[in-house]
């Protein structure tokens, strides 16, 4: 039998990643350069522009792999809060958000881990590699994999759905949750992920209170 002091522990461990997750992509959004800009990029030389010889970009994804076990962790404590009126969207929304979360990982490591890297290299080398760079942004071979992200909105969103069913939540917050989802299905444009990163801090924080509180509780 579990004790009350491990079961009030993952409570305040879902809390506390409620509130950091959407708190992370603020910030890590917020660091992207050009953040302002609409323009989806789609040269090499574009993204070079962007990683080499600025450490922000680089804090910015550093930022954003540290949300990967955040999204897994919020997905399992929201998944548990409607397992019992809303079983198969707990299950589905969460296997498919899980799913997305193991693809950001992949994503991370082409798109930050790599460049990362070739950022150590002199000038000359580093514009030598542009076909390269060019296939990872066209997402060539199983690069292709990272089309599969949005499973993390999607996944989320029935989760969403869920807790309004459920009435875990009141309509409005849940409404918040799935505006700043949906929004995150975008073609990697960072202002509008940093405005979807506000609406899910807005949704996800009441939740984060509830579970800091005691009035959610995880098992």
């Amino acid at each position: 039998m579990r004790s009350k002091s491990f079961v009030s522990f993952k409570g305040r461990a879902a809390g506390i990643m409620m509130i950091l997750l959407p708190l992370l992509m603020i910030v890590a959004y917020a660091l992207h350069p050009n953040l302002l800009s609409l323009e989806v990029m789609s040269q090499a030389s574009e993204m070079i522009g962007n990683f080499h010889g600025n450490p922000l970009w680089k804090i910015a994804h550093l930022l954003m792999v540290c949300a990967i076990p955040l999204i897994i962790g919020v997905t399992l404590s929201l998944a548990h809060l409607i397992k019992e009126k809303a079983d198969w969207l707990a299950l589905i929304g969460s296997t498919l958000a899980i799913i997305g979360a193991v693809v950001l990982a992949l994503d991370k490591g082409a798109y930050f881990l790599v460049p990362s890297a070739f950022d150590t290299l002199g000038d000359n080398v580093l514009f030598a590699l542009d076909p390269g760079i060019q296939a990872m942004i066209d997402r060539a071979g199983f690069m292709a994999i990272v089309w599969l992200l949005p499973l993390i909105s999607i996944g989320l969103i029935l989760i969403a759905v869920g807790l309004i069913k459920a009435k875990v939540v009141p309509r409005w917050q849940g409404i918040l949750i799935i505006i700043g989802l949906v929004a995150l299905i975008n073609p990697d444009i960072d202002i509008i992920s940093l405005v979807a990163s506000v609406f899910l801090l807005l949704g996800l924080t009441p939740i984060g209170i509830g579970f800091l509180s005691g009035t959610y509780k995880v098992e």
